[in-house]
């Protein structure tokens, strides 16, 4: 039987409501989020914005003709850029 860790729960609802949110007003206002730009050049039209209550968390994201994508979701001080080139996002 596993203990329940509430606390731990709690945080992690808390989390995905403030990162669905953060998502919510990116898709309404795709421009809001600043530009990437890694190494003096811009991020294949990569965005980001932080979420509220967990500001080291970083949504990158990009516009679409009629749609945002999310790309990912990093904790900050993590190597971004290295995570992003990675992907083929830099």
């Amino acid at each position: 039987m596993y203990l329940l860790d509430v606390a731990g729960e709690a945080t992690a609802i808390r989390f995905t409501e403030s990162a669905q949110g953060t998502i919510d007003r990116i898709a309404g206002m795709p421009g809001m989020g600043a530009p990437v730009e890694y190494r003096r050049r811009r991020a294949k039209y990569l965005r980001f914005m932080t979420i509220p209550r967990f500001r080291k968390y970083l949504v990158f994201y990009r516009e679409r003709s009629d749609h945002i994508e999310v790309v990912r979701i990093l904790y900050g001080r993590r190597d971004v850029p290295k995570l992003l080139a990675d992907e083929g996002n830099v």
